[in-house]
Protein backbone atom coordinates (compact mmCIF):
# COMPACT_ATOMS: atom_id res chain seq x y z
CA UNK A 1 0.00 0.00 0.00
CA UNK A 2 2.66 2.39 0.45
CA UNK A 3 4.51 1.60 -2.68
CA UNK A 4 0.92 2.53 -4.20
CA UNK A 5 0.79 5.79 -2.52
CA UNK A 6 3.83 6.45 -3.01
CA UNK A 7 3.71 5.45 -6.95
CA UNK A 8 0.69 7.49 -7.36
CA UNK A 9 1.99 10.80 -5.69
CA UNK A 10 5.36 10.18 -7.96
CA UNK A 11 3.26 9.98 -10.90
CA UNK A 12 1.09 13.14 -10.24
CA UNK A 13 3.99 15.54 -8.82
CA UNK A 14 6.85 14.50 -9.42
CA UNK A 15 7.75 12.78 -13.06
CA UNK A 16 8.21 14.71 -15.94
CA UNK A 17 9.30 18.02 -13.97
CA UNK A 18 13.07 16.81 -13.78
CA UNK A 19 12.99 16.28 -10.00
CA UNK A 20 13.38 13.29 -8.40
CA UNK A 21 12.36 11.41 -5.08
CA UNK A 22 14.37 9.79 -2.21
CA UNK A 23 12.40 7.20 0.19
CA UNK A 24 13.87 6.43 3.39
CA UNK A 25 13.51 2.94 4.44
CA UNK A 26 13.03 0.98 8.10
CA UNK A 27 15.81 -1.63 7.48
CA UNK A 28 18.31 -3.26 4.41
CA UNK A 29 15.91 -6.02 3.76
CA UNK A 30 12.44 -3.42 3.38
CA UNK A 31 14.81 -1.31 1.03
CA UNK A 32 15.51 -4.37 -1.04
CA UNK A 33 12.02 -5.42 -0.88
CA UNK A 34 11.17 -2.23 -2.38
CA UNK A 35 13.13 -1.93 -4.95
CA UNK A 36 11.87 -5.43 -6.36
CA UNK A 37 8.51 -4.37 -6.02
CA UNK A 38 9.32 -1.24 -8.05
CA UNK A 39 10.73 -3.12 -10.79
CA UNK A 40 8.02 -5.56 -10.79
CA UNK A 41 4.71 -3.40 -9.95
CA UNK A 42 6.14 0.10 -11.65
CA UNK A 43 8.56 0.10 -14.12
CA UNK A 44 7.87 3.29 -15.56
CA UNK A 45 9.86 4.58 -12.03
CA UNK A 46 13.45 3.70 -12.04
CA UNK A 47 14.54 2.83 -8.78
CA UNK A 48 17.99 2.01 -7.44
CA UNK A 49 18.77 1.37 -3.54
CA UNK A 50 21.66 2.17 -1.25
CA UNK A 51 22.84 -0.37 1.69
CA UNK A 52 25.60 -0.56 3.21
CA UNK A 53 27.84 -4.39 4.21
CA UNK A 54 26.00 -6.52 7.02
CA UNK A 55 28.31 -5.59 9.63
CA UNK A 56 26.75 -8.05 11.67
CA UNK A 57 24.92 -5.63 14.48
CA UNK A 58 21.54 -6.00 12.18
CA UNK A 59 18.59 -6.66 13.96
CA UNK A 60 17.84 -3.27 15.70
CA UNK A 61 14.72 -3.30 13.73
CA UNK A 62 11.86 -6.48 14.27
CA UNK A 63 11.93 -6.83 10.31
CA UNK A 64 15.82 -7.42 10.50
CA UNK A 65 16.21 -10.33 13.18
CA UNK A 66 15.12 -13.33 10.90
CA UNK A 67 17.96 -15.63 9.42
CA UNK A 68 15.97 -15.81 6.26
CA UNK A 69 16.03 -11.85 5.94
CA UNK A 70 19.69 -11.56 7.06
CA UNK A 71 20.82 -14.18 3.95
CA UNK A 72 18.71 -11.88 1.58
CA UNK A 73 20.40 -8.99 2.09
CA UNK A 74 23.80 -10.54 1.85
CA UNK A 75 22.64 -12.16 -1.35
CA UNK A 76 21.62 -9.19 -2.86
CA UNK A 77 25.08 -7.21 -0.81
CA UNK A 78 27.29 -10.04 -2.41
CA UNK A 79 25.51 -9.18 -6.28
CA UNK A 80 25.81 -5.97 -5.99
CA UNK A 81 29.93 -6.61 -4.99
CA UNK A 82 30.13 -8.62 -7.97
CA UNK A 83 28.56 -6.42 -10.24
CA UNK A 84 30.79 -3.10 -9.18
CA UNK A 85 33.54 -4.73 -7.61
CA UNK A 86 33.54 -2.91 -4.31
CA UNK A 87 31.61 -0.49 -2.08
CA UNK A 88 33.22 2.61 -2.71
CA UNK A 89 32.84 2.09 -6.67
CA UNK A 90 28.93 0.76 -5.69
CA UNK A 91 28.38 4.79 -4.03
CA UNK A 92 29.56 6.43 -6.77
CA UNK A 93 27.92 4.98 -9.28
CA UNK A 94 24.51 5.20 -7.91
CA UNK A 95 25.23 8.65 -6.36
CA UNK A 96 26.47 10.17 -9.72
CA UNK A 97 23.63 8.24 -11.78
CA UNK A 98 21.23 9.73 -9.30
CA UNK A 99 22.47 13.66 -9.16
CA UNK A 100 23.30 13.88 -12.97
CA UNK A 101 21.65 10.62 -14.89
CA UNK A 102 18.03 9.90 -16.29
CA UNK A 103 18.23 5.90 -14.83
CA UNK A 104 17.51 6.12 -11.35
CA UNK A 105 13.97 8.36 -10.59
CA UNK A 106 13.74 7.40 -6.66
CA UNK A 107 16.78 6.58 -4.38
CA UNK A 108 15.77 4.17 -1.84
CA UNK A 109 18.26 4.47 1.18
CA UNK A 110 18.22 3.21 4.85
CA UNK A 111 20.85 5.63 6.57
CA UNK A 112 23.38 6.21 4.05
CA UNK A 113 22.84 9.61 1.67
CA UNK A 114 20.63 11.45 4.48
CA UNK A 115 22.99 13.74 5.24
CA UNK A 116 26.06 15.94 3.44
CA UNK A 117 24.22 14.68 0.03
CA UNK A 118 24.35 16.80 -2.39
CA UNK A 119 21.38 15.93 -4.65
CA UNK A 120 19.88 19.40 -6.25
CA UNK A 121 16.92 17.14 -8.15
CA UNK A 122 16.09 15.47 -5.42
CA UNK A 123 13.13 17.38 -4.32
CA UNK A 124 10.89 14.99 -2.56
CA UNK A 125 11.32 12.66 0.47
CA UNK A 126 9.57 9.85 1.55
CA UNK A 127 9.85 8.13 4.46
CA UNK A 128 8.55 4.90 5.54
CA UNK A 129 10.98 4.44 9.04
CA UNK A 130 9.97 5.38 12.82
CA UNK A 131 11.15 8.65 13.58
CA UNK A 132 12.93 8.77 17.17
CA UNK A 133 15.31 10.38 18.65
CA UNK A 134 16.28 12.99 15.95
CA UNK A 135 17.71 9.52 14.11
CA UNK A 136 16.67 10.97 10.91
CA UNK A 137 16.17 14.76 11.33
Amino acid sequence: MIADDIYEHFKAQIQGTGFKAMLVSSSKYEAIKYHQLFAESYPDIKTAFVISKSDGVEGNEEVDETEDNKAFVNEHWNRLMRQYGDEDKYLAKVKDEFVHGDEIDLLIVVNKLLTGFDAPRAGYLYIDKELKEHNLL
